[in-house]
This record gives structure tokens, sequence and C-alpha cells, in this order.
């Protein structure tokens, strides 16, 4: 194949299609294949200092979640705390199917120290109120709480 045909075949399609912008004005493409091409222009970059000075983050050490849960019970150890979860989802698979179980440790007056069982997240407070009907219909405590605490690990590490 002759060599000026193929490139007659490549370029001159794309020379026809791009001589106009679709957001006005004309496309760099030239007007024909046998137009010079402006030279590439080196980008002039002057002496700059980018300084990031972020500011530090806030100490999060206690703060409470911004998502929802549900308090399902409260224990004295985390291996009760697991077995608790185990029994609960073994009751209610469905409403605790595809939730987190989390432990929040709390200190009561008079009482001592309890690992609160959480089940979440849930987006509102009110989608969480929702999920402990089934809790309430069968006489289980439930309350919605905020989902603040730790991820519950079942393999008692």
């Amino acid at each position: 194949m002759n060599w000026r045909f193929a490139f007659a075949l490549l370029i001159l399609p794309l020379a026809a299609c791009a001589t106009t912008s679709p957001f006005g004005g004309s496309s760099a493409m030239p007007e024909s294949a046998t137009e010079p091409v402006a030279e590439a222009v080196e980008p002039v970059v002057q002496d700059a200092a980018v300084v990031i000075d972020p500011e530090p983050l806030p100490d999060m050490t206690g703060a409470r979640s911004l998502f929802h849960a549900i308090h399902i019970a409260s224990y004295r150890g985390e291996d009760t705390a697991r077995s608790g979860w185990q029994t609960l989802s073994a009751m209610f698979p469905e409403a605790l199917n595809g939730l987190a179980p989390r432990v929040e440790g709390v200190d009561i007056p008079g009482q001592g120290f309890f690992l609160r069982l959480k089940a979440g997240p849930f987006y509102s407070a009110s989608e969480a109120d929702a999920a402990c009907a089934p809790f309430r219909a069968a006489g289980v405590w439930c309350v919605p709480v905020d989902f603040t605490g730790e991820t519950l690990a079942m393999t008692g590490e």
C-alpha cells in the first residue's frame, strides 16, 4: 500500500470531523493535513512553594457516634456479651440479620461495670425504634441509642 494513501486515510477523516468544537470556536485540528501544526509550548513554572499547614485534627476520644443502634442487653463481661449476642441472634434472626454487634462499657454507680450490647447501625432514631418492635413484642427490653462502642469480636480475641 502506498504510504501517502495510508496517511490520507488516517488523517483526512480526522481533520474533516474536528474543524469545529462542540463548545464553540474551532478545534486545535488544522484545516488540512498539509497545514503546519503549532509547536508545543513549554509551560512556564515560576518559583512557588505550596505550603499545606492543616489544622490539627480534634481529639475524638469519647465522641458519640452519629449513627443509631438498639440496646438489647447488658452484660458483665465480653464473653457473656458474645454468648448473649449468639442467643439473641438465634431468637431474632430476621431482626438482627445484617446488623453489627457493639459493646459500650458503662460504670453504673452502686451496680458496677456493664457492657451494653448494641446492634446497628441505623441512620435515624426512628429507624432504630422501629427495629425494637419484634423485641418489645416478645417482652425483651430494647431501646434506641447511639452506635458508640467497640465492635464485639465473635472469636474471643
